[in-house]
């Protein structure tokens, strides 16, 4: 049986060897598009060649990661449907065309992958004559199995024909696989880009014609793997049976949501993003809720399974390695912080929907808990249909745009140095002044080398990335604190001033490499400690930061390193949080190292009974037999125990007992001469473990089992001694 990883290299191996260039799928964030809010294609990464631009190679190939949320209800409950997923794909740019791409597909799946023709059939748009007479003439599918459809299936973009868009365009032809039952799934989707659209639908051959073809791993593989649904190949069980461990008693539906929904997210934040209430970070917030709430919603438990997908992908994807540890604490923080929302807003909304007049729930409830308590709109919608009252969407959505309408009119935020602010409110400029503060506070104690290489500003914290080849020791992240919150006490006023790039780049203000900026920018200065280019909302005065407090430090890439920082009201709460956690830490080690001195003492009196043990054992054919119950004892001290009597006296038969509040705990030992006899202490204690109902197992010479019912301890004694005697006798015969 073929990996998911096998194919993936076969895919690869293969278009190289028809000469295209093999390309690295492109980060999920699309570089230089604003249009896009994920790459969710194959041909994303390749937008420029398809439009004559920068074509440096005529033919490439890629296995590209992607991320849409188009049909995200739908995930968990098809069998292929995803968030995340792996397009593999072979392109050209006025290279090749129809004969060659057709021709490849049908080798590729027939000959490297060994599919049955007689599986596979065909689809073509049904005016054009050229990709049906191939298929039927060059690569001999029967006529009945190539179907003719329309434009809406068939054409792409799709109906474009008639209803646009305007631009390059043209017709496809699909492979699907017959499953069985009269079931096909689409496998491979060839777009042969020939025409531009101009406007009235007139459709004009483009001088360079192009190909565009898209194949989903996660299909191809559960095809290959013999298997019914995506969720049971490689790609996915080794993460379903990860998070069973965790919630063994979740449905199917749930399980395959929770996998799709770590893998998305695991892949996003090692393409740095992070979750937040802004485009990209929105939508990966709410894929760890949706996963978070399809777990049970008690306790974070998704950060457990980032390790598992890391394993999977790390050879093809080795970036995510590094990243590991960093993916876990975001994802980890983020279900903590989910959980803390849910525990303070759901019995709000409880009340709401027990108050609810005429089983409605007012909007502008609806709107005081999506905004002030952060409760998702789904789960309040979720509630509501389970108590039977209707939740106001539509008031709601009306509050919301009001307060939308507020915040643009009151601060039109312009684009500068620092763009990822997601609210424009006073922490926000809080957060956003102390973030000029840290890297200047950075430069100052590890060198002018440090530069921006990302950022993040919300409410409640700030994150910021910087070139540093090395992880800050304790010292240099302490003199970086003193330093921003010796700038915070000392009230330096914070200006900002319009100057020309040129004037702002001779005063020494720092500006991002790659940012693109107009002539005239603003400048923002704290007295002489930090000067930026940035358009961004900041405080008028540093004392308003009141407290900054790094919380944490993390690598994010090669030469990459990562700040995140809390300050004023969040600081003092992280920092009254932070004794508590260590007041009971403190009190957690004080209490184990009680216990573990209690544990000594037992293990001491026991030891003390030792010889006395072993003197008023019976003998028996030699072999001196010792059961006994130990007071106090627990499965610890038993073994202990046991190990010592069977070092002082070789030829043993030991059977230990203790009941720990009503725990039992049994220890059998047996010399090498009952073993070899025939004797097996594993199978031997499982007969006295079902007297105290329990279980047990080991190995032949020695085993140990447990049991609920500590009144029928001396009925096991008892049992231990005939059991004894009856081995000792038949090893003596």
């Amino acid at each position: 049986m073929l990996s998911s990883n096998d194919i993936r290299a076969k895919f690869l191996e293969f278009f190289k060897a028809k000469g295209h260039e093999v390309v690295p799928s492109a980060s999920l964030v699309p570089k230089a598009d604003p249009t896009l809010l994920f790459t969710s294609a194959g041909m994303n990464q390749f937008k420029d060649q398809f439009l004559g631009h920068n074509v440096t190679y005529a033919r490439v190939c890629s296995s590209q990661k992607c991320l849409r949320t188009a049909d995200l209800d739908r995930v968990g409950t098809t069998p292929s449907h995803h968030t995340f997923f792996e397009m593999l794909g072979n392109f050209s740019f006025g290279d090749y065309f129809k004969k060659e791409a057709i021709l490849w597909a049908w080798e590729f799946l027939t000959e490297t992958l060994g599919l049955k023709r007689a599986k596979l059939w065909v689809s073509v748009y049904k005016e054009d004559k050229e990709s049906y007479g191939i298929w039927r003439d060059l690569v001999k599918v029967p006529a009945g199995k190539i179907k003719k459809i329309g434009a809406k299936e068939n054409f792409w973009p799709s109906n474009a024909p008639k209803d646009g868009p305007n631009g390059p365009c043209g017709p496809c032809s699909e492979i699907f696989y017959d499953t069985g039952g009269g079931k096909s799934v689409e496998v491979w989707n060839l777009v042969f880009t020939q025409f531009e659209r101009i406007d009235g639908g007139k459709l004009s051959p483009l001088p360079n014609k192009n190909i565009d073809t898209g194949m989903g791993l996660e299909r191809i593989t559960a095809i290959m793997q013999g298997v019914k649904t995506n969720f049971e190949t490689d790609l996915f069980k080794p993460i379903i049976d990860e998070i069973k461990v965790y919630r063994p008693s979740l449905k199917a539906k749930d399980l395959n949501t929770i996998a799709d929904h770590i893998r998305a997210v695991t892949f996003a934040i090692s393409d740095n993003v992070a979750p937040s209430n802004e485009e990209r970070g929105y939508v990966i917030r709410k894929l760890i809720r949706r996963a978070y709430l399809r777990g049970g919603g008690k306790e974070p438990f998704l950060y457990c399974i980032v390790p598992k997908v890391v394993g999977i992908m790390k050879d093809s994807y080795p970036g995510l390695l590094p990243k590991r540890e960093e993916i876990v604490l975001i994802v980890k923080e983020e279900e903590e912080r989910f959980g803390n929302t849910l525990s303070a807003a759901l019995p709000l909304l409880e009340e709401g929907l027990r108050s609810a007049k005429s089983k409605v729930l007012k909007g502008d409830k609806i709107f005081k808990l999506a905004d002030t308590y952060g409760l998702p709109l789904e789960v309040i919608e979720e509630r509501a249909k389970k108590k039977k009252v209707r939740p106001d969407i539509a008031g709601y959505i009306k509050l919301m745009k009001e307060q939308r309408a507020r915040s643009r009119k009151k601060s039109k935020l312009e684009k500068g140095v620092f763009c990822g602010l997601s609210e424009e409110t006073p922490e926000t400029a809080k957060n956003h002044t102390a973030t000029h503060l840290l890297q200047a506070a950075l430069r100052r104690v590890l060198g002018e080398h440090v530069h921006q290489a990302g950022s993040l500003v919300t409410p409640d914290r700030l994150r910021f990335d910087f070139t540093h080849v090395r992880k800050l020791t304790e010292r240099e992240l302490e003199k970086v604190e003193l330093l921003v919150n010796e700038c915070i006490k000392n009230s330096i006023p914070v200006t900002k001033e319009e100057k020309t790039l040129d004037e702002a780049k001779k005063e020494g203000a720092i500006a991002l490499f790659d940012e693109k900026y107009q002539k005239m920018v603003t400048v923002v200065t704290a007295g002489d400690f930090s000067k930026e280019v940035c358009g961004g909302i900041h405080i008028d005065n540093t004392k308003d930061i009141e407290f900054f407090k790094i919380v944490r430090e993390s690598s994010v890439a090669s030469g990459v390193r990562r700040i995140e920082v809390v300050t004023a009201g969040r600081a003092r709460e992280w920092m009254e949080e932070s004794k508590k956690r260590k007041a009971k830490n403190e009190k957690l080690e004080k209490k184990k190292e009680e216990e573990k001195a209690f544990e000594k003492e037992k293990l001491k009196a026991a030891f003390g009974n030792l010889d006395l043990l072993i003197k008023k054992a019976e003998v028996k054919n030699g072999v001196k037999i010792i059961i006994e119950k130990v007071p106090g004892a627990n499965m610890g001290i038993l073994r202990n125990l046991a190990d010592k009597i069977k070092a002082a006296e070789k030829n043993s038969f030991v059977m230990l007992a203790a009941d720990d509040g009503g725990k039992v705990s049994l220890v059998l030992t047996l010399a090498k001469g009952l073993v070899s006899g025939g004797a097996n202490a594993s199978e031997e204690i499982k007969s006295l473990a079902k007297i105290i109902h329990g279980s047990g197992g080991g190995r032949a010479d020695f085993a140990q089992a447990g049991g609920k019912d500590a009144s029928k301890l001396e009925v096991a004694l008892l049992a231990a001694k005939k059991m004894a005697s009856h081995i000792i006798e038949g090893v003596s015969k």
